[in-house]
């Protein structure tokens, strides 16, 4: 696996929030530092089982991550492609995926479309984390389910904030049953050590 030397990064305070009824409570605070080492070691587990598809590129230019590109894979199955690498911890719990629709800034009251509809990768590999499963979402064809899913599925939030600043960002939590019959093109068996 190829790398390309990451940014240095300063350190700054984030409070974490994430909420199965959309509101603020559990709420723990983690420094930055903290968030990007976890992030980091994420993003690094799941390309090492993505080695298994074939050769895999992280790539550290912000040019390609601003368009939701984490890496290249070159591989016999989907010859070169892109991927965006996602992490949910709840859906051990819950056997959802969080598909994030919405950011909002809540200083400025600034709306931005999520991942789910940002993203120009050509596959998620979206790791449940817990669940022993990294499902690799065709991103056409989430992006063609996101309609129907809107319908169907509730509208739940996570909530950050860094700076002062408070985010929250809007995901519909879709059955991982679900997403895996709609929209993988695989779904990889990984072992975890957690």
């Amino acid at each position: 696996m190829e790398q390309v030397p990451r940014q240095a990064k300063r350190k700054q305070e984030a409070l974490v929030s994430v909420s199965e009824a959309g509101e603020s409570s559990n709420t723990q605070k983690f420094s930055f530092q903290e968030k990007l080492i976890e992030g980091e070691k994420a993003e690094q587990f799941i390309a090492t089982c993505l080695s298994s598809l074939g050769k895999v590129h992280i790539v550290r230019d912000m040019m390609f991550q601003r368009l939701g590109i984490d890496a290249f894979i070159q591989s016999a199955r989907y010859g070169l492609t892109s991927v965006q690498f996602k992490q949910c911890k709840l859906a051990k719990r819950t056997e959802n995926a969080f598909i994030e629709v919405s950011i909002h800034n809540e200083a400025d009251e600034q709306t931005a479309r999520g991942w789910a509809y940002k993203t120009t990768a050509n596959n998620i590999a979206y790791w449940a984390a817990g669940t022993g499963r990294i499902f690799i979402i065709d991103t056409l064809a989430m992006k063609r389910r996101l309609p129907d899913w809107t319908r169907l599925y509730p509208l739940r939030k996570g909530y950050s904030e860094e700076n002062g600043r408070r985010w929250s960002a809007g995901g519909r939590c879709v059955p991982l049953k679900i997403v895996e019959k709609e929209v993988c093109s695989d779904v990889l068996i990984v072992e975890e050590n957690e």
